[in-house]
């Protein structure tokens, strides 16, 4: 459903599938994804410039990604640019699996101040290979202003997927340390939700000014 703020009016837009799909705002505007059957990828258009003020959703790609997909080693971290910070939480007693009490002491360790700069264009791309039949896909959100979209393999690592040139890049794990504690593994398993951010203005990111100064070109 689309909702004017102008004239209080709405309109009620029939989605493109009946599979499972999330919808996000990229560089044109409105999108809609779905991914199905594992590895079947599909993404939308909203257009909105249509004739007699109809809006229609345009396929922008379709295609299995399982090929594109490489194989990776998940007890390796790369280096940034994915940063999570732990929850802060105060010591306490827990019980493990066999009822066995003992202490726990979870730190919120402030991070550094750092200027990361991560080119989503060429960095960490990797090579598609063989993969095992079992590995799980998850969609996780899409990228503000470029043709890519972020996904989790197997819920532990999280990988930007780019349909326009099929290439796929590797932004680490999604745990933070204290979700990979091998002594409290029981209690944090997997994602289940996510909720990317899409700032609303873009006016001093770096890319988004390189962006404007290459279209000024």
């Amino acid at each position: 459903m689309r909702i004017s703020l102008s004239n209080n009016r709405y309109q009620a837009i029939r989605m493109p599938t009946e599979d499972e799909f999330y919808l996000g705002k990229s560089i044109n505007g409105i999108y809609c994804a779905s991914l199905f059957q594992g590895s079947q990828l599909q993404v939308w258009f909203l257009n909105d410039q249509c004739v007699h003020g109809q809006t229609e959703w345009v396929l922008k790609h379709g295609r299995d990604i399982f090929p594109f997909l490489p194989n990776l080693n998940y007890d390796e971290q790369c280096d940034g640019p994915w940063i999570l910070q732990d929850f802060y939480y105060c010591r306490q007693e827990e019980h493990n699996a066999c009822g066995e009490a003992y202490d726990v002491v979870y730190k919120n360790e402030a991070i550094l101040e750092e200027k990361f700069v991560w080119d989503s264009d060429n960095d960490n791309v990797l090579e598609p290979g063989s993969r095992c039949k079992d590995s799980y896909i998850n969609f996780l959100g899409f990228h503000p202003y470029k043709e890519v979209v972020f996904l989790s393999d197997k819920f532990d690592r999280v990988l930007a997927y780019n349909w326009s040139s099929s290439r796929v890049q590797d932004l680490g794990k999604v745990f933070p340390k204290f979700y990979i504690d091998w002594n409290l593994h029981f209690h944090h398993t997997l994602v289940v939700a996510s909720f990317p951010y899409t700032p609303c203005w873009l006016g001093e990111l770096p890319e988004k000014l390189n962006l404007e100064a290459q279209l000024e070109d």
